[in-house]
């Protein structure tokens, strides 16, 4: 009888956890959607209305957003979504460019080479779709187009540890920050990096997929200040 009880107590536990990092990830989402703006105040009472949630699942979901830097918590007066700074922005695309270029030698280095070639072929489609997604689709598609590109890349990098790390930098910056990003002329010239940076991967050459992926992620942006 009492194993029982401590195997119901250890399934309860798995339940709540996962529960609450569905929680996470609905408000991540939403703070990167805009639908949680920046510098928006999350009242504990609101947020469990709003999700669904009780207190306690809330605050542990808050809690672990502030450390993720997604919320901040302010003394006595409770967690709102953080607002960035121009600087921050750059800081947070320079360390992601740093980390996207390590991940990229690991996978050229590490990875075998069927999985490349099978990996190069996916890209090329997700490479159409966000041309495609540049001309017919919504800004959200075209973020979501972008993003799938990215994600595909990264699912053969050997290290889970620094793909974890990249795409939690790329979910800080809320997606209305960066629409002024995604000028016509912008977003053609990402159409070509990406296309160029399928093919650096095709050719196994680190040197023009890192260079290519620099200037994808830190030559295309306006200055923020």
């Amino acid at each position: 009888m009492l194993q029982s009880h401590m195997e119901l107590g250890v399934r309860a536990k798995k339940v709540i956890a996962k529960d609450v990092g569905a929680l996470i990830d609905q408000i991540a989402r939403d703070i990167h959607s805009g639908r949680l703006s920046s510098g928006t105040w999350l009242k504990q009472i609101d947020v469990e209305q709003r999700y669904g949630f009780d207190r306690p699942a809330v605050r542990t979901a808050l809690d672990t957003l502030a450390k993720r830097k997604l919320v901040e918590n302010i003394p006595n007066r409770g967690y709102r979504v953080v607002e960035f700074t121009p600087s921050q922005i750059q800081e947070i695309l320079y360390v992601r460019s740093v980390l996207e270029a390590a991940a990229m030698e690991l996978i050229v280095e590490s990875v075998p080479a069927g999985v490349i070639d099978s990996t190069v072929t996916t890209l090329k489609d997700r490479a159409r779709d966000f041309e495609t997604a540049m001309t017919e689709e919504t800004f959200d598609e075209q973020i979501a187009a972008a993003r799938s590109f990215h994600i595909e890349f990264w699912n053969i990098c050997p290290n889970h540890e620094l793909v974890e790390m990249i795409l939690e930098l790329r979910d800080r910056i809320p997606a209305p920050l960066l629409r002024a990003w995604h000028s016509r002329p912008r977003m053609e010239k990402s159409v070509e990096q990406h296309y160029k940076m399928v093919q650096a991967l095709a050719d196994r050459d680190i040197a023009q997929l890192k260079a290519v992926s620099t200037e994808h992620m830190l030559g295309n942006r306006p200055d923020l200040s």
